[in-house]
């Protein structure tokens, strides 16, 4: 009974958590064409992992729809190409959070709130799991691979 309460209770923090993701920053922003060029290379890095993230997801949807009598040689490469192609949407999502710091740190000139801004959204990309989600996915299609691979 105890460890189901502790269980609720990390649901609600993290359901709480992720409800203030979406509040608006209440950190006084300065506009300026440093920030405001920080924040098109952020959007930039953000769209350049959604892509990546989109072609490995079709990756895996195709080895998967596809691939089921091909040889264990060509699913064995084909796995290798979505184990890439997640880890390098999770190499574009660190670019991304290094990028969104910098946004942040050009638009926000306290240095407190500036922290509490770059923490909340630090928060927001472990609730979302990125770039974990990749991670694991690369990992998973590795081991695809090496299956295949042992197996040609």
């Amino acid at each position: 009974m105890v460890r189901l309460s502790m269980v609720l209770f990390h649901r609600k923090s993290q359901s709480d958590d992720f409800a203030k993701m979406f509040e608006p920053s209440t950190a006084k922003s300065v506009h300026t064409p440093e920030s405001e060029a920080a924040m098109r290379s952020f959007l930039e890095a953000q769209d350049a992992r959604a892509a990546h993230a989109e072609a490995a997801d079709e990756g895996a949807r195709s080895f998967i729809e596809t691939l089921g009598d091909a040889s264990h040689e060509v699913r064995s490469q084909a796995a290798l190409a979505v184990a890439e192609r997640y880890e390098e949407a999770r190499a574009l999502t660190l670019r991304e959070m290094e990028l969104m710091v910098a946004e942040i740190t050009a638009r926000i000139p306290d240095d407190r709130e500036r922290q509490i801004e770059i923490t909340r959204s630090y928060q927001g990309y472990d609730l979302t799991g990125l770039p974990l989600r990749f991670v694991r996915a690369g990992g998973e299609w590795r081991k695809i691979a090496e299956f295949e691979k042992l197996h040609t």
